[in-house]
């Protein structure tokens, strides 16, 4: 599976995340063992798929509440498929956990890439275990010749470090990167300080790499950041909440429960100009 089958014409990549119901539970509120919340959640990313993936060159799903969306929703989106176990909160210190009866065996029978979300230092004590799970999965995805996306989380500090700290974080995630390139096909990075680290990461990475957009920015924000990294080597971005991260606080007037329409009425204006938005700069980037 080759770049290009995710990819815009232009060979950018405008990626959206909808391996995501157990970070809406949470940012709801909503228990998920209740079966009531799970279908409403679950009919909230049938809305984001027709909304918005129209705009994406590719989506990545998971196998266990978004599965059911690639027979219908896609449109001509590339997919990818999520390894991990999906979780609203997620221990920084220990690998990830793999989802039961999936794999790279699996995805591939889907013509999909395969996905894996790593929070990872090379200075933690499970540096070792993780870079062991990374390299056993790459290799798999390679004997089966399907892409692997490695999205890679690595600690950073609050907004008001010092030069000196963001400078080290910098060091950090490059570092990071490239223990874990020569297993990959492909890198989100999250954090890009400035345009010398995206040149940096550009020059010292041997495969392409993407922005994962943060939901924390404001929306001017994001697309500076967009341009930015896309000015200086990235290929693409990787985006969920940030396209819809105000849709948490539309709540009924009467409770404390999401206002499901005016949330579908973001998702269909808001939301939707956004991606549009978002993915013409990724491919103007291109020309």
């Amino acid at each position: 599976m080759n770049l290009p089958a995710i990819a815009t014409p232009n060979q950018h990549l405008a990626l959206l995340s909808l391996d995501i119901v157990p970070r809406l539970a949470a940012q709801f509120g909503l228990d998920l063992t209740v079966k009531a919340n799970e279908i409403a959640l679950h009919q909230l990313l049938q809305e984001m798929a027709r909304t918005i993936v129209p705009a994406m060159s590719g989506v990545v799903l998971d196998p266990i509440y978004s599965y059911d969306l690639m027979v219908r929703d896609l449109d001509q989106a590339g997919l990818l498929l999520s390894l991990e176990k999906l979780t609203a909160e997620i221990e920084p210190q220990n690998p990830p956990t793999l989802i039961p009866n999936w794999g790279v065996d699996r995805i591939k029978q889907h013509y999909a890439w395969a996905k894996l979300e790593l929070i990872y230092h090379p200075n933690e004590p499970a540096a070792l275990t993780k870079k062991q799970l990374v390299a056993e999965l790459g290799d798999f995805c390679r004997h089966e010749g399907i892409g692997f996306l490695l999205k890679l989380k690595v600690p950073s500090l609050n907004s008001n470090q010092s030069l000196a700290q963001a400078a080290q974080f910098q060091q950090d995630q490059l570092t990071a990167a490239q223990e874990l390139v020569k297993s990959v096909s492909l890198l989100a990075l999250e954090n890009p300080q400035d345009a010398l680290a995206c040149a940096t990461l550009t020059a010292e990475l041997d495969v392409p790499w993407i922005i994962a957009l943060e939901p924390t920015l404001d929306y001017e924000k994001v697309k500076e950041i967009l341009r930015m990294s896309l000015e200086n080597g990235a290929q693409g971005f990787l985006v969920a909440e940030a396209l819809w991260s105000e849709i948490y606080q539309l709540r009924a007037s009467d409770s404390h429960s999401p206002d499901w329409v005016k949330i579908r009425e973001f998702l269909a204006t808001t939301a939707r100009d956004r991606s549009i938005e978002l993915a013409r700069i990724a491919d103007e980037a291109g020309i």
